[in-house]
């Protein structure tokens, strides 16, 4: 996707650099095949989440919004995420909706 080119993977990269970051954690919500990316580092780990959106027409976006929080909740918990750096509508929406029911203690939405 265009915006995930152009904006994360860049930043990914970086934040995978900086000596200060212990593990860079990239999740992306995939429709359709799931991606074997190149840009994954030592320090990165691409955990990739499969939308409903396209398999369950209309009620599938509407699904996501409701399990894909709790699933990157899961993660957060698992890896000990403290910040989340989100991109675009969908995944400032996301990952607000996470920090306001799901894990509001720990984490810094950036």
């Amino acid at each position: 996707e265009g915006l995930s080119q152009s904006t994360v993977i860049p930043n990914v990269k970086i934040l995978s650099q900086n000596k200060s970051v212990n593990k860079v954690v990239l999740v992306t919500i995939e429709r359709g095949k799931l991606p074997k990316p190149e840009y994954i580092s030592d320090k990165t780990e691409h955990i990739p989440i499969l939308s409903k959106s396209n398999s369950i027409p209309y009620f599938g976006k509407i699904l996501d919004f409701i399990t894909i929080p709790k699933t990157i909740n899961k993660f957060c918990t698992t890896f000990q995420i403290n910040k989340i750096i989100a991109r675009g509508a969908p995944g400032g929406a996301l990952a607000y909706n996470l920090k306001k029911n799901w894990y509001p203690l720990f984490c810094r939405i950036i």
